[in-house]
């Protein structure tokens, strides 16, 4: 299986693409930052089965969806989605 290539997009360009409805753009993030998230999951989680953190992961990036249009980059993504999990 050949990867797929990486999206050249920013993070702020995706964001602005997901405020305009492009779906596929939350794609994009979810495989850029879904490891990051799961992993803050599981520290302040504890241990829970794959399939849970799978499906507070998700709801992390459901949550990130309707937050794009508000999201204004002041600052770095990955700390933004941060606080958004917690």
């Amino acid at each position: 299986m050949i990867p797929e290539p990486k999206d050249p997009r920013s993070d702020g360009e995706l964001m602005s693409c997901l405020a305009q409805g492009e779906t596929a753009a939350l794609g994009v993030l979810y495989a850029r930052y879904a490891k990051l998230v799961q992993g803050l999951i599981h520290r302040s989680w504890g241990q829970l089965p794959s399939d849970q953190v799978e499906d507070l992961c998700h709801d992390v990036f459901l949550a990130v969806n309707d937050a794009a249009p508000s999201y204004g980059e002041c600052g770095k993504l990955s700390s933004w989605l941060i606080s958004v999990a917690l």
